[in-house]
């Protein structure tokens, strides 16, 4: 969902309509991704999952904000296009690590 909506922004970001198609499913792709990370989180150590939830929040903004201190460079440097194609990469190289991953469990649980 998330790489769908970065390939909508990057082509149709120009208009209000591309801009709708684009973040409304990003938004839902980065949230409902959000779920299961705090799933995994919480299950370290089911004690102290408010001392994991502010750990993990706080990760989560510092990620927000070096993404957006990023964003704003890509946006100088290379304009819309560019901060679009640097998005759409970030998401496939996040989708890459993923099934390397389960593959990786995949085969050691065999």
């Amino acid at each position: 969902m998330v790489l769908a909506s970065f390939a909508a922004l990057g082509l149709w970001g120009n208009s209000l309509a591309g801009l709708i198609v684009g973040i409304i499913p990003l938004d839902l792709g980065v949230f409902a991704a959000q779920i299961p990370n705090q799933v995994r989180v919480f299950s370290i150590d089911p004690k102290a999952q408010s001392r994991m939830n502010a750990v993990y929040m706080l990760c989560y903004y510092l990620g927000a904000a070096a993404g957006s201190a990023i964003g704003v460079k890509m946006m100088s440097v290379y304009g819309w296009q560019g901060m679009s194609l640097f998005g759409l990469a970030l998401a496939a190289v996040a989708l890459v690590h993923h099934g390397v991953k389960q593959r990786r469990s995949a085969s050691s649980s065999q």
